[in-house]
């Protein structure tokens, strides 16, 4: 694992333990299963606040990452919840991953790695 997509993981899974940490379930929240038994509300927070870590981390990450990101999930007014819909679907086909996993995986299934060609 390079040290860009790590710093990114550990981004979205600090975002992700402020919003569960007063939850009474957030040890089962740690998996995509528990994430998906939070409230709406926390879920929309999570998921919107995680992109935005993230395309802010790939400015600095690879040239064009961050705009295909950024393209990905602000293509149109309506885009931001079908793509977090996209998303739950997802964590519900595989519950034992942790929600920043799914996450990056999505973002890198739309633009490619979290990390720089260069060495």
């Amino acid at each position: 694992m390079s040290y860009k997509l790590s710093k990114t993981l550990i981004a979205i899974d600090t975002v992700y333990m402020l919003l569960t940490s007063g939850s009474a379930s957030a040890a089962d929240a740690r998996t995509s299963r528990g994430f998906l038994k939070l409230d709406k509300d926390t879920q929309e927070v999570y998921l919107l606040a995680s992109i935005a870590t993230a395309m802010s981390l790939a400015t600095q990450v690879r040239k064009g990452l961050a705009p295909c990101i950024s393209k990905w999930y602000t293509k149109d007014l309506t885009i931001n919840q079908k793509r977090h819909d996209q998303i739950r679907q997802y964590m519900a086909e595989n519950p034992s991953y942790s929600p920043s996993a799914i996450m990056i995986a999505v973002l890198q299934k739309q633009c490619g790695k979290f990390h720089s060609d260069s060495k």
